[in-house]
């Protein structure tokens, strides 16, 4: 098994405190939800290869809510993320409850890689999602970086 970090030459440092690289990682990620022109919020709730293994752990209610949040607040659909399938079924349901949008992909680094959604489509099934929980692309005015021009200053 090939890992994230060692397909894109990746060098991870050792995260002596777990918590507090979770604190951060929520800290950035709704940061730029927030501040950023996104549409889609792509490999969402990904940890590096060393936290994998606790990721329901470290994502607590309170960091995946500080999330799903800020993803619906600015308008950003939760990407399904066949490849990594991510995020895990406890923000896809918190994501749901917040009534957030979702857009499935593969992720794809290679033709390997491509798949079906096969876990999207799992997710989908599993949370009762329907075509209306999907994002749509906007057009002129309705898209990320309409919302919020100022970012492209600076």
């Amino acid at each position: 098994l090939v890992t994230f970090a060692q397909r894109h030459g990746l060098k991870v440092g050792t995260i002596s405190d777990p918590q507090e690289f979770m604190d951060t990682l929520v800290e950035r990620a709704t940061g730029i939800l927030s501040h950023k022109p996104v549409d889609i919020y792509a490999n969402p709730t990904f940890v590096p290869d060393q936290l994998a293994a606790r990721y329901d752990e470290l994502w607590t209610d309170e960091r995946i809510l500080q999330v799903v949040r800020a993803a619906k607040k600015n308008g950003i659909a939760i990407e399904i993320n066949n490849r990594y399938k991510l995020p895990g079924r406890r923000v896809l349901e918190a994501a749901k409850a917040e009534g957030c949008r979702f857009a499935f992909a593969t992720n794809n680094g290679s033709p390997a890689d491509i798949g079906r959604c096969e876990y999207g489509v799992e997710m989908a099934t599993a949370l009762g999602l329907r075509w209306q929980d999907f994002f749509v692309p906007g057009g002129k005015g309705e898209r990320a970086i309409d919302r919020k021009p100022e970012a492209l200053k600076g």
